[in-house]
């Protein structure tokens, strides 16, 4: 369920504790306002259906206006295209079977 809250303000310094590494690579404390919204951002984006997403998005603009939802929707994308991104292996792999080389 998306409720509307107040933002709280935290400023996370070098030392602030835990901290985990958002999908960007980029380090923040769970207390951020960062961690927030990628939390919502990959809870949305794990819902099992694209009516489930949609209806959290609509919601989210409701509450928080466009440019809320905006932002998150980017978010999600971002996400969805770094779980999908191909690895390293994965490129070498398919450039080898493209070029004709025999992998072992």
């Amino acid at each position: 369920m998306i409720i509307e809250r107040q933002a709280l303000r935290h400023v996370c310094t070098p030392d602030c504790l835990p901290r985990v590494q958002l999908y960007d690579g980029r380090m923040a404390c769970t207390y951020s306002e960062d961690w927030r919204h990628e939390c919502e951002a990959r809870m949305i984006l794990n819902m099992r259906t694209l009516e489930g997403r949609r209806g959290a998005i609509l919601a989210i603009a409701q509450l928080r206006g466009k440019p809320a939802a905006d932002r998150l929707q980017d978010t999600i994308a971002a996400i969805w295209r770094a779980r999908h991104a191909p690895t390293a292996c994965q490129i070498g792999a398919s450039e080898a079977i493209a070029g004709g080389v025999g992998l072992p």
